[in-house]
């Protein structure tokens, strides 16, 4: 039986987005489902069901603003790229993005990676990369401007994509 703890870095884009403030949580939705009710037992006594699926998130804090992929995540969000990697459509931070983008076409690649710290322990290091990442809708991202130091909340929608000819959100590699 192996179980995924400890520390991780993690890479949107290829881009390091610093460290986090207590971990990285990922939402999964669980068992959901719609009520099969009908007439001849009552309108509200269940007879079946049909589980549905839901969305996936993962959610950070990051305590590093200034970190180089932070701040290409924070100011060009919704910015396309051609396979090169240059710019489509050039955006500019504080000016809103392209409308009408399919996410897919915005997705990004996540990378969680398992530091190793030379600990002992039984647990096999792992990397979860999630194939296709955004930044979650209607999520606002807050950050401070203050000499204080700068804690940004980041919340990723993980997109299906299908990986070995199964649909995935996101893949676990063991050592």
């Amino acid at each position: 039986m192996s179980f995924i703890t400890g520390q991780y870095t993690l890479t949107y884009d290829g881009y390091s987005l610093g460290q986090a403030d207590n971990g990285f949580e990922t939402e999964e939705p669980g068992m959901s489902g719609e009520k099969i009710t009908g007439d001849n037992l009552g309108p509200y006594a269940t007879q079946d069901g049909v589980y549905l699926p839901g969305d996936y998130f993962l959610s950070f804090t990051s305590l590093e603003y200034n970190a180089a992929g932070i701040r290409r995540l924070l100011s060009q969000p919704y910015v396309a790229q051609n396979a090169t990697g240059t710019l489509i459509t050039p955006g500019v931070s504080g000016v809103a993005g392209l409308p009408g983008q399919l996410w897919s076409s915005l997705a990004k690649v996540l990378v969680l990676t398992k530091v190793n710290q030379g600990v002992l322990n039984a647990t096999p290091l792992v990397t979860r990369t999630c194939h296709a990442a955004i930044l979650a809708p209607n999520f606002p991202i807050r950050y401070l401007m203050s000499p204080r130091h700068r804690k940004v909340p980041i919340r990723f929608q993980l997109l299906p994509t299908t990986v070995s000819n199964v649909l995935r959100y996101w893949t676990d590699l063991e050592a």
